[in-house]
């Protein structure tokens, strides 16, 4: 017959750990949902993410990116009284490589090195729908969305650098569901530009979170995002411009 002495500290500690955390009720949890005190979330994620798109720079057209992985962040802040929360978002990721270039002109198609970098920021406010449970919640959001594309491609006649950023209105909608008392998931979605800013651009994104302690989660989700844009002034346009990939992260509670 095995003792309790046998157990050595740590064995100790981790069944200490998993009592409290499976035999607390489902109150004691800080609350993602039917909150009515003052509430916020930090989370920070690893961003594995690959961006591609098609690209006009006056009488230049190129492709951009591919389905290598990059390693990016994504990070988002929450706030929030009862049913309603302001939300931050922020995230940046870049791709670099070697593409053909098609030239309007005596020059005909070239290669090109080039180097693409965007970086969106997101504040949005949203309210709560439906009834004010703890275990699900029904979102919807509205706000901007600001947006940066840094591109600098490099061919025999010298490099050309652009440089588009803009601000466009954006709406939404999230699902929140916990699944027992360890596993949770939100589904999400928004859309935005309207031609103000970007001509379309939307976002769908899913994640799965599991409670580690009281104030903590780790979290899996992917996230897919698409515009289309076009300055006349710049002669600059991309197509089909996506950004995707997994989030792995910590998220803390309060």
């Amino acid at each position: 017959m095995v003792t309790p002495a046998r157990y050595g500290p740590a064995a100790r500690w981790a069944v200490l750990a998993a009592a409290i955390l499976l035999g607390a009720p489902a109150d004691a949890a800080a609350q993602d949902r039917g909150n009515p005190d003052w509430h916020y979330v930090v989370h920070p994620t690893l961003w594995f993410s690959n961006v591609d798109g098609e690209v006009t720079l006056d009488e230049a057209e190129l492709v951009v990116g591919d389905s290598t992985l990059q390693a990016a962040f994504y990070g988002s802040v929450e706030v929030g009284k009862g049913r309603w929360r302001g939300i931050g978002t922020f995230r940046t990721t870049g791709i670099s490589g070697t593409t053909e270039v098609e030239l309007d002109g005596p020059l005909g198609d070239v290669m090109a090195d080039y180097d693409f970098d965007l970086t969106v920021a997101e504040l949005f406010a949203a309210v709560e729908f439906g009834s004010f449970e703890t275990n699900h919640a029904f979102e919807f959001l509205g706000g901007l969305r600001y947006v940066r594309h840094a591109l600098d491609v490099g061919v025999d006649i010298g490099t050309q650098v652009t440089r588009e950023d803009w601000i466009e209105p954006v709406a939404g909608a999230r699902y929140y569901a916990e699944m027992g008392r360890l596993f949770w998931a939100t589904i999400d979605g928004n859309i935005g530009g309207f031609g103000i800013g970007s001509d379309i651009s939307w976002v769908v994104a899913g994640t799965l979170g599991v409670r580690i302690t009281r104030h903590i989660d780790a979290t899996l989700a992917m996230r897919y995002y698409q515009t289309e844009f076009h300055d006349d002034a710049t002669g600059y346009r991309i197509q089909e411009g996506v950004s995707q990939g997994w989030h792995i992260g910590l998220r803390w509670k309060g």
